[in-house]
């Protein structure tokens, strides 16, 4: 827990630097508090393993790619002119794409589920039109779910079953339209990167049978979102 107590500290340091930042940048007379909600698909993920989780007799590569899947956002903000400050929270789920995975004998089976808990800046390119580009990122507490196998039919090989709290960083840009003074629909693109994740297994033995394991993937995903911004 002191873990997870460190990384709510770090994203509350981050939201009130960004928050000290944010009207000594700002231009544009359209401020004020405002909700959003995202939906979309995470068009791409990687989960990521090296070292002896991909070693031999392990039956894990070194990527496993995910198909794509659900992608939700909402949360709040403050739109200081050109610039916002949002706390949010997200939920994405994706299964394991096992169709290049399947060889040798192995049936490969999964599912990666997020949820985070972050802060994030964003900046708002004014073109003097309904029409603004904006660009920013941001740092969130991540809950990845992993459920991954890769067996044969005797039911050999490597599993993971867990969960755990990481660091997920993300970088965003996207187009905004004013539909209104106080609502703005948005098309947005995130590439995100999940770190410091553990999660428990079992690993394969050579001699047969296998053994308690611990896995650390990094977990990457592009997502895809539609939202919509009511500003107060």
């Amino acid at each position: 827990m002191n873990v997870m107590y460190k990384r709510v500290a770090g994203l509350t340091a981050f939201g009130g630097m960004l928050f000290a930042i944010a009207p000594a940048m700002a231009q544009s007379s359209a401020q004020g508090p405002y909700v959003v909600g995202r939906i979309g698909s995470q068009v791409d993920g990687d989960l990521k393993f090296k070292g002896k989780d991909i070693a031999a007799p392990s039956t894990l590569p070194r990527n496993v790619d995910l198909r794509s899947g659900k992608a939700f956002e909402g949360g709040v903000g403050y739109d200081f002119g050109n610039v916002r400050v949002e706390s949010t929270i997200g939920y994405t789920a994706a299964n394991v794409d096992a169709s290049q995975l399947n060889t040798g004998g192995l049936t490969t089976r999964g599912r990666t589920k997020t949820l985070s808990l972050g802060v994030a800046g964003y900046y708002d390119i004014d073109t003097g039109t309904r029409l603004r580009p904006f660009v920013g990122g941001g740092i969130d507490a991540v809950r990845v779910t992993e459920r991954l196998t890769r067996l044969s039919a005797t039911g050999q090989g490597s599993s993971i079953a867990g969960r755990d709290w990481g660091f997920r960083w993300h970088l965003d840009a996207g187009l905004g339209y004013q539909l209104t003074e106080k609502t703005t629909l948005e098309l947005a693109a995130r590439y995100a990167e999940s770190s410091s994740l553990k999660f428990a297994g079992r690993l394969p033995l050579a001699a047969g049978g296998s053994s308690a394991a611990t896995y650390r993937p990094k977990l990457s995903a592009t997502s895809v979102t539609v939202g919509l911004r009511q500003r107060f």
